[in-house]
């Protein structure tokens, strides 16, 4: 795994927060009259020109997931920088390179969403 790779998926989780707490938090004024998407208070979207079917896939990857889902990232990616210092600490302990391979795994899987494999 390389420092680039981690360093690419925090700047991504970075913006996908940035995002959230933009849409989460708008300033009323600016939202509403330049059309963009609005969560009104019973968390329902109201979206002009929206189909059910597009407003419903919305609705599910509101910004409080979208917060869930960085927040849950950042720790996986907490993990595997422990356990990579932890192998390097204790190059003999089997149990940390297991760990920290199946933490590579799982990194690489949270990069490729973002289109990043390595």
């Amino acid at each position: 795994m390389t420092d680039d790779l981690i360093a690419r998926l925090k700047k991504y989780l970075d913006e996908d927060e940035r995002v959230a707490l933009d849409v989460a938090y708008p300033d009323p004024e600016s939202w509403y009259s330049e059309g963009h998407l609005a969560w009104d208070t019973t968390r329902n979207l109201a979206a002009k020109g929206r189909t059910n079917k597009h407003g419903t896939h919305i609705a599910r990857h509101d910004p409080a997931r979208v917060l869930r889902w960085v927040k849950a990232a950042r720790e996986i990616l907490e993990q595997y920088e422990q356990a990579h210092v932890r192998c390097k600490e204790h190059p003999e302990d089997m149990a940390s390179k297991g760990a920290l391979l199946a933490l590579h795994g799982v990194v690489r899987a949270l990069a490729s969403v973002y289109g990043d494999e390595a």
